[in-house]
């Protein structure tokens, strides 16, 4: 595909975003995340950042609902095992409390507890995978349509610029 830097004046927003943005489309999962990371190494803010919906259902079509926050690769593992460890250390601090308050008489519920809290932990990874692989696969099919856009919010001409130069330098398609 040609590295087409500018684009139509009739494409200059995804619907429900606001002007002082800039977009560039995206080729691929690897470019989004060097540009994610180039863009907070300049010094953009992650909230500035968003991966607007293109063309969404009309119920979808708001800055809130047509855009999501941009996640890497590495941030959706992280998300994973931390909801694994949040889950387990709950039911294992439950478990000790318990334990504590019964002077040791609780020790066989702590151990049930204790169990219980490793189920749940897994159960929470579980649950953010599946979460992760649904957006990996929706961030696969707007790669393989074309439409995976990444936002960044620019209020200046000279962050716009900033931004442009970073969006185009980590290989993006087309911005504007």
């Amino acid at each position: 595909m040609d590295r087409d830097h500018d684009m139509a004046p009739a494409q200059v927003a995804p619907a429900g975003t606001t002007a002082a943005a800039v977009f560039a489309l995206m080729p691929s999962g690897e470019v989004l995340d060097d540009a994610i990371k180039r863009l907070e190494s300049a010094g953009f803010d992650r909230a500035d950042l968003s991966l607007p919906e293109i063309d969404p259902p009309p119920d979808r079509a708001t800055p809130e609902a047509g855009a999501k926050q941009p996640d890497t690769d590495v941030e959706a593992q992280q998300a994973r095992v931390m909801h694994s460890g949040v889950g387990g250390a709950a039911a294992a601090m439950i478990a000790a409390t318990a334990t504590a308050a019964t002077g040791g008489a609780a020790a066989v519920v702590a151990g049930v507890a204790i169990g219980s809290g490793l189920a749940v932990g897994a159960a929470a990874h579980a649950i953010s995978r599946a979460l992760s692989n649904q957006e990996q696969a929706d961030r696969d099919r707007k790669i393989a349509a074309g439409k995976l856009v990444l936002s960044v919010r620019a209020p200046t001409d000279e962050r716009q610029a900033r931004a442009v130069d970073i969006l185009r330098t980590a290989g993006a398609l087309r911005v504007w």
